[in-house]
């Protein structure tokens, strides 16, 4: 079982997520947690202007002993839209996932559990998300909200 998340910034919550899991995920087996590190390391507002927030997600995944994978995401220079930039970091965990086939939890980097939490309770099903929809053009495009 692996819970995985991408951060962009915010390291402390990073800790906050760790220490709710610790607290309040019910599962047989302890699950890991893997971050996935999307920060930029030039000024961005994803990063409020902070080049070192990519080393801050290191660092304090270090602290906690969690895997920390970095996301190529030079690319992201040109590319302004926050919705794209997403689904780029989306899909290579997806490629992650595919790669290290197991159970996985996606969490968005500001989601922590505030109760307990059984995953037993999901195990029936195959891929649970939040249904996302937008118009495009004036065409509706339905994706999952991981």
């Amino acid at each position: 079982m692996k819970i995985v998340s991408v951060f962009v910034n915010n390291p402390i919550f990073i800790e906050l997520m760790y220490n709710s899991i610790k607290k309040f995920f019910k599962s047989e087996k302890e699950p890991e947690l893997i971050i996935f590190n999307d920060a930029k390391t030039w000024p961005d507002i994803t990063n409020f202007g902070d080049v070192s927030m990519k080393q801050q997600i290191i660092d304090m995944c270090k602290k906690l002993n969690i895997p920390c994978i970095n996301i190529p995401n030079s690319h992201h220079k040109n590319q302004p839209s926050p919705s794209i930039r997403h689904s780029d970091s989306v899909n290579f965990i997806t490629k992650f996932m595919f790669h290290y086939p197991d159970t996985y939890l996606m969490l968005d980097s500001d989601m922590f559990f505030i109760d307990n939490f059984n995953i037993k309770e999901f195990e029936q099903y195959y891929f649970c998300y939040i249904n996302q929809s937008r118009n495009v053009n004036n065409i509706i495009i339905n994706y999952p909200w991981p």
